[in-house]
């Protein structure tokens, strides 16, 4: 019986560790993340018709917290994540 209860927790937690992104990929829209975070800090609009959008969400004096979304030509969440730059 423990053994099952451990992956279970296992399971929960690397769910709640998970990307919080992936869920949205496919259905979220940049016009969303508009509406919800105001306009990117920067903005890409690549030769394929990707979009690549960046917000600054922390920052320290030694590093800063970015969200980086790139959407396709529709305009569809593609794939997103947070990551720590050092200055």
């Amino acid at each position: 019986m423990k053994p099952i209860l451990l992956i279970c927790v296992v399971a929960l937690v690397g769910r709640a560790t998970a990307d919080p992104w992936r869920d949205r990929v496919g259905s979220y829209t940049y016009r969303q993340v508009i509406i919800d975070r105001g306009s990117a800090d920067t903005t890409e609009k690549l030769d394929d018709g990707t979009t690549v959008a960046v917000w600054v969400i922390r920052k320290h004096k030694n590093w800063q917290d970015r969200l980086i979304l790139v959407f396709d030509k529709q305009g569809k969440l593609v794939s997103g994540k947070e990551k720590r730059f050092y200055t």
